[in-house]
């Protein structure tokens, strides 16, 4: 099961499309917490190969699900894939703590 977590709308302003280190900086170290995402989407991904996370964020770049309602993915989203969390970074990913919910 994947899922994919956008800041809320009353934080965008505060962490919003910012790369990881910009968030912790402008808004505190450890701020990039659970509490200030939400779920926007939910969805299984099967293939027989390993599903990379670049490859999630093209799809939800390029050809987005018609039930999907969230914007682009981008700088600040996170995406949790097999109980873990991943933060997009400015570039890449970083792994996060979070627990699952």
């Amino acid at each position: 099961m994947y899922r994919i977590y956008q800041v809320k709308k009353d934080k965008l302003h505060d962490f919003g499309f910012l790369g990881y280190e910009d968030a912790e900086h402008f808004n505190g170290k450890g701020s990039v917490r659970m509490d200030n995402y939400d779920k926007v989407y939910e969805f299984e991904m099967y293939s027989t190969e390993e599903i990379k996370l670049d490859e999630i964020y093209d799809m939800f770049n390029r050809n987005r699900p018609d039930d999907f309602k969230g914007h682009s993915l981008s700088a600040s989203d996170v995406i949790e894939c097999d109980g873990e969390f991943w933060y997009c970074d400015s570039i890449g990913w970083k792994k996060l703590d979070w627990e699952v919910m």
